[in-house]
């Protein structure tokens, strides 16, 4: 029954960024129509990614289409690098979750499908972070671990009594307000989170993950069109008129994804940090949401707030295996 429905399936090679422009739109109404799908697997995110670091690379995404109705049904966004000839993910390095997208009945057939064709291929190929989920992940190895909080249950009745503490601790030095970012205030903000960031490491003696140029550039472009799609969640909490704390996020079928934070290094006492993720818990909730992911790392603070691992995977295939 596999091999008579992938006979109905054609798959494409997109090299040109022409290609995977004019894809756009088919790509947007297959990644609405996966319900595991992340704001990592958006053509914001990973076309934004392109256009930030896609010179000296070559592009490879894969696109299976039903031949009866040309309908896009799966695709695999990846790159070729010609220097190492690795066969990677769009957005590897600085996405979390990366997987394939595929409509939930052909996700074994597309993963069977795009693993065939990649074994053709005369490369490495190297896929990471796949969630546990993934069809991709059977095979693969063990990478890292993603805590998670199922929002359904309540956070640790000491760390509520800190919350409250440190929201009155805070107020004795000025009033406190909490911000989403919207149109009109985006570009505030996101200079905010470049700057909050940007000063705790400088504190640290390091530069950060948003001190480059380019991943600067990357961020603002992917955020600002998540923005537009309802996905970004960009929080800042103002101590009277200044920006003190940023949270940086997405909220998509009901996961939130802290993706990173900042806050200013002079009130680190306050944990600033603390209620701005407080605040984005308690609005995850008012949205509705089931989970708010941590996403890649197992730092201490994280399971501090209740959260319990998930499971990220790595698959590596070469030439003919």
């Amino acid at each position: 029954m596999l091999l008579e429905q992938q006979r109905l399936l054609s798959i494409e090679e997109i090299t040109s960024v022409s290609s995977a422009e004019e894809l756009r739109r088919d790509w947007s109404e297959l990644w609405e129509r996966c319900p595991r799908a992340t704001a990592f697997q958006t053509p914001e995110w990973q076309l934004a990614w392109w256009s930030a670091f896609g010179p000296e690379k070559e592009l490879r995404i894969f696109a299976l289409r039903e031949n009866a109705t040309s309908r896009l049904i799966g695709l695999l966004p990846a790159y070729f690098t010609t220097r190492d000839r690795m066969l990677m993910f769009i957005g590897a390095g600085v996405s979390d979750e990366l997987d394939i997208l595929a409509e939930e009945q052909f996700r074994d057939i597309a993963a069977g499908v795009f693993l065939r064709e990649l074994r053709t291929q005369p490369n490495v190929c190297e896929f990471v972070p796949l969630p546990e989920s993934s069809p991709l992940a059977r095979d693969a190895s063990f990478f890292d671990v993603a805590p998670a909080l199922n929002l359904a249950d309540p956070l640790p009745a000491s760390l509520r009594q800190n919350i409250r503490y440190y929201r009155r601790r805070a107020q004795k030095l000025g009033p406190l307000a909490f911000e989403r970012a919207q149109e009109g205030n985006f570009d505030e903000l996101f200079r905010a989170l470049l700057h909050l960031h940007r000063l705790r490491w400088q504190e640290r003696e390091q530069r950060g993950v948003l001190h480059d140029r380019d991943v600067q550039h990357f961020h603002f472009h992917a955020a600002r069109a998540l923005l537009r799609r309802g996905i970004l969640r960009l929080y800042a909490l103002r101590l009277g008129v200044n920006i003190v704390a940023s949270f940086y996020g997405f909220l998509h079928a009901g996961r939130m994804m802290y993706y990173i934070g900042g806050f200013h290094p002079e009130f680190e006492q306050l944990s600033l940090g603390t209620l701005l993720i407080a605040h984005a818990i308690d609005e995850a909730k008012r949205e509705q949401a089931r989970e708010f992911t941590f996403l890649r790392g197992a730092e201490r603070y994280k399971y501090l707030w209740g959260a319990s691992d998930r499971r990220l995977f790595s698959l590596r295939l070469t030439h003919g295996a």
